[in-house]
């Protein structure tokens, strides 16, 4: 059973050493017997980290109240084939936003 006050410490990359609620964790397992992963958002920064852990360490943070996703093997082992997006596309994004009065006439055209 989990307990609602397990805390999870972790280390971003960004903040280094962290501490979050068991329960603002995400554990994917893949059945292709690629390494599980777990995933959160950083307290501090807000960063997304992902990071590679055992199979006792998915026990541990299942068993404290983490969420848990199943993904199929192909869909990890597919390389990324664009870059990430940066603050530079994020602006990009919010301007154009800004400019359209009616969003649902734009999806319609994008279709």
């Amino acid at each position: 059973m989990a307990d609602d006050n397990t805390v999870v410490r972790s280390t971003c990359p960004v903040c280094g050493t962290v501490e979050l609620a068991a329960d603002g964790v995400t554990l994917f397992l893949t059945g292709g017997g690629s390494e599980p992963r777990y995933r959160y958002t950083c307290p501090s920064c807000f960063g997304i980290v992902d990071k590679p852990t055992s199979a006792h360490a998915v026990e541990m943070l299942r068993s404290a109240g983490a969420r848990l996703v199943y993904v199929p093997a192909e869909v990890i082992e597919q390389p990324l084939s664009a870059d990430r997006l940066d603050l530079a596309d994020l602006a990009a994004f919010t301007t154009a936003l800004s400019q359209v009065d009616d969003l649902a006439s734009v999806a319609a055209r994008r279709r």
